[in-house]
């Protein structure tokens, strides 16, 4: 798993990609705690999350479509700036905060953050697919992805109990602009094939990468079942501080479990990078099946520690099943589809768990936390059943084969 950190590009995009999620935890605890401190109002703070993460998802694939043509050294560092930037504009707010503008520079981060996740995808394809490392350099950025986005919270939330929100914000923005300084003295980053200038219609590129997913059946049916297994996984997130309250009467209690999915999830990756048959239609559907069977455990547990046993195996099935999709579709994609593609995966996580967030919230109120956790693990199991359908005929590589993939891109551009 650690073979891709000898390819230069990818340690210095490995590091930026494992920062900005470190960021993010950062920055949207700050961001949390400042908007209720100073509204009181709980509407407020769902108005920041669907500023922050879900409306992104719209506009995301647009600003991708818009720069995923630029070099990999020139388009990242400038998204990281420009974040930075947002977040010393965000602290400066911090002594009054004016909500319509702490929303308006939510949505503005959320959407380059999304298109940065993307770019950085198809830059890592870029740079270790020619070498055969691809599979393994995805298994690490899940790690890393885990850990910072269990650490990322807790760092948060030291430095807001020490310092308050504004030296949260302070380090979120400077973490940023050192993200930018280490990608933009890089000589090593790919550069994405399809030209070495953003294009002019960044809408029918973004139209175009759609056209591109929709022609393909089987990249069609895997994006379809994973954004319906994102949708039935994200029903657990609103209600488990409630469920863990429940259980144990101590808001510790929640911390605790998310960070043992965390480590769960840790260990579905090493477990996923030790798999000699890679991302193999059994492996992926298997793991899915994994985490709506920890979930139904949570849903039953009468104590607190078999809770946690059930956090800890929908968090190892959340570790194969994410990198094993990821894998499949980057496989599936030429140089040219990449960005954008990837780009628009991101989105449709943030779409998914906004759904998500959304039926749990409604359901909670009927039949309670266990109830929306119970739900959750049964259709999470029936979408293992549903990706054990879309990935007939796959084969071990992660997607379709060259022929379909060469066949697809030629029906897209006569179009």
């Amino acid at each position: 798993m650690l073979a891709p950190l000898r390819v230069a590009a990818f340690r210095r995009l490995a590091c930026t990609y494992a920062l900005n999620e470190l960021t993010w935890g950062v920055g949207t605890v700050a961001l949390v705690v400042l908007v209720y401190a100073h509204t009181g109002s709980a509407l407020a703070t769902s108005g920041l999350w669907i500023a922050s993460a879900a409306a992104p998802a719209v506009l995301a694939p647009l600003l991708t479509a818009r720069v995923d043509r630029l070099p990999t050294r020139a388009s990242l560092p400038t998204l990281y700036a420009l974040e930075a930037a947002i977040f010393g504009a965000l602290a400066a707010l911090a002594g009054d905060p004016w909500p319509a503008a702490v929303l308006a520079l939510a949505l503005l981060d959320g959407t380059i953050a999304l298109t940065g996740r993307g770019i950085t995808r198809a830059a890592v394809s870029g740079a270790l697919q020619p070498a055969g490392l691809l599979r393994a350099g995805n298994t690490l950025l899940n790690v890393l992805f885990a850990v910072c986005l269990t650490a990322g919270p807790a760092i948060g939330g030291l430095l807001l109990a020490q310092f308050g929100p504004r030296t949260a914000l302070v380090a979120a923005g400077g973490i940023f602009l050192a993200m930018a300084v280490i990608l933009v003295t890089s000589r090593d980053l790919p550069v994405p094939e399809g030209g070495d200038a953003a294009g002019a219609h960044g809408v029918a590129r973004a139209l175009e990468a759609l056209r591109f997913v929709r022609s393909s059946q089987r990249l069609r049916r895997i994006v379809g079942v994973h954004a319906a297994t994102l949708v039935c996984t994200m029903l657990l997130s609103p209600v488990e501080v409630i469920f863990a309250r429940e259980l144990t009467g101590r808001d510790a209690s929640y911390g605790l479990m998310l960070a043992v999915w965390g480590a769960g999830t840790v260990l579905g990756s090493l477990v996923f990078a030790r798999l000699r048959s890679g991302a193999t239609r059994e492996v992926t559907a298997g793991a899915v099946a994994v985490i709506g069977t920890g979930m139904l455990v949570m849903s039953v547990s009468p104590v607190f520690g078999l809770a946690l046993v059930g956090s800890l195996l929908g968090g190892a099935g959340n570790g194969v099943w994410s990198v094993s999709v990821i894998n499949r579709i980057q496989h599936a994609l030429p140089g040219a589809f990449q960005a954008r593609v990837m780009g628009l995966l991101e989105s449709v996580v943030a779409a998914a768990s906004g759904v998500g967030f959304l039926i749990a919230g409604l359901l909670e109120g009927g039949i309670g936390a266990r109830g929306v956790i119970a739900v959750a693990g049964v259709g999470t199991v029936m979408s293992a059943v549903a990706f054990a359908w879309a990935l007939t005929g796959d084969d071990d590589a992660g997607g379709p084969d060259a022929e379909e993939a060469a066949a697809v891109l030629v029906g897209v551009s006569t179009r």
